[in-house]
């Protein structure tokens, strides 16, 4: 699976186009009430097949939902006896697609791979070194590739405490 990173505080029809234009499978939201604001923006998903809710609404998904709705706790128990299978994984191999802010138009999907977040992190480790012991405070959006870097890759990575802001 690769990540696409919607912006939290984006329009509904933005990330509905995110959504089609990258042909996701899977939307993971908060709240239902996300998916509903994207569903009257746009009625049609041909490549979403689940809308997974990692609070606990589920149930208030809109009746005109296209595609099954599911709680996180649910949608995990249906894969606990599932094995996993052996993946090869190529440097060149697409890793995330990072969508620009659309201001001159529709967002933009930049396509990365595992070869340049590598590169990324290689160079963040060589100007700033992490102990295990650091905290990270994270201010900036998860969809922005500077924070995912950081936070994620690095701070995640190096078994960091991260910390994260919701406001100024």
């Amino acid at each position: 699976m690769v990540p696409v990173p919607l912006h939290a505080v984006d329009t509904p029809s933005s990330s509905a186009f995110i959504l089609n234009n990258s042909e996701a499978k899977i939307l993971f939201v908060p709240r239902t009430l996300r998916w509903n604001a994207m569903l009257n923006a746009q009625k049609e998903y041909p490549y979403l097949k689940l809308v997974v809710t990692t609070g606990n609404d589920a149930e208030g998904a809109s009746e005109d939902s296209p595609v099954p709705v599911v709680n996180l706790s649910d949608w995990l128990k249906q894969g606990e006896n599932t094995d996993l299978k052996e993946v090869s994984i190529d440097p060149d191999d697409l890793a995330a697609i990072v969508y620009t802010s659309g201001t001159t138009g529709k967002p933009k999907g930049v396509m990365l791979t595992h070869k340049n977040i590598m590169s990324d992190i290689s160079a963040l480790l060589y100007n700033i070194a992490p102990n295990p012991s650091d905290t990270w405070l994270s201010f900036l959006p998860l969809s922005h590739t500077f924070e995912r870097t950081t936070s994620y890759y690095i701070g995640l990575g190096m078994g960091n405490k991260v910390t994260f802001s919701r406001g100024v």
